[in-house]
């Protein structure tokens, strides 16, 4: 993109009259609005990994499941050995919906007590002790139905 916006030909560098990040300002300040294509491409990439957890019967969620994380949730797939491009880019935006998820409780029946990331606030979601009851594994089993407390 540097040699479309710098120099008059293929072959001859071109003067840069401009930095790029001068050029990815508003239009308003001075720059020409280009998007930084860097950003873009991760909140791209970021959109699919969302897509994939929020709709894990899409077909794409079906077919990288089946290859990546058979076992597991898309949070905490590995990347394995000889990934496809498509799963190496996912996974790089990952951690981006990672690091702003939080589960909606509701009654508590399909999050996990130790692996889901349901405690607000914390740096670490996650229940970080030992396992008081080992037959508790969702979050409704420590709501008492009475209270709701």
């Amino acid at each position: 993109m540097n040699k479309f916006w710098w120099s008059n030909n293929k072959s001859a560098k071109g003067i840069h009259w401009s930095n790029w990040d001068a050029l990815c300002n508003l239009k308003s300040v001075g720059g020409l609005g280009f998007k930084n294509l860097v950003l873009f491409n991760k909140a791209l990439l970021a959109k699919q990994a969302w897509r994939l957890l929020s709709q894990p019967n899409c077909l794409l969620a079906k077919v990288l499941k089946a290859c990546y994380y058979p076992f597991s949730d898309i949070l905490s797939a590995k990347i394995g050995s000889y990934p496809s491009f498509t799963w190496r880019s996912i996974c790089s935006a990952r951690d981006l919906i990672a690091d702003g998820i939080l589960w909606r409780i509701g009654d508590g029946a399909s999050v996990n007590i130790w692996n889901d990331p349901w405690l607000p606030g914390a740096r670490n979601n996650r229940l970080s002790v030992q396992k008081i009851n080992p037959n508790w594994t969702i979050v409704n089993q420590l709501i008492e139905a009475e209270t709701n407390s």
